[in-house]
């Protein structure tokens, strides 16, 4: 059976402890969130969204997206994924 299957089917909260974080792609993750794949590629790049770059291809956790949005649903605080960039484009 081909492993993108199994991970694909396995639902959110029932992996085991120790396996694998499902990784979504941009396409994937624009349907959980229902947003526009475009949208969600620049809160992505924007640090809005939580996300990881994998050579030059964008993932997004999908428990870090739940935790996200658990964030905004408490109204708590979100915190950056990214560090504020300065005017220049370096990092501070």
């Amino acid at each position: 059976m081909d492993p993108h299957t199994e991970q694909q089917s396995t639902p959110s909260g029932a992996a085991s402890a120790g396996a694998r974080p499902r990784l979504l792609t941009p396409a994937q993750a624009a349907v959980f969130l229902t947003l526009r794949e475009s949208t969600l590629r620049d809160y992505a790049r924007r640090g809005v969204v939580p996300s990881v770059k994998l050579g030059r291809h964008v993932r997004f956790i999908e428990a870090d997206l739940v935790a996200h949005l658990e964030a905004l649903r408490h109204g708590g605080p979100v915190p950056p994924t990214r560090p504020p960039r300065s005017p220049n484009g370096a990092s501070t």
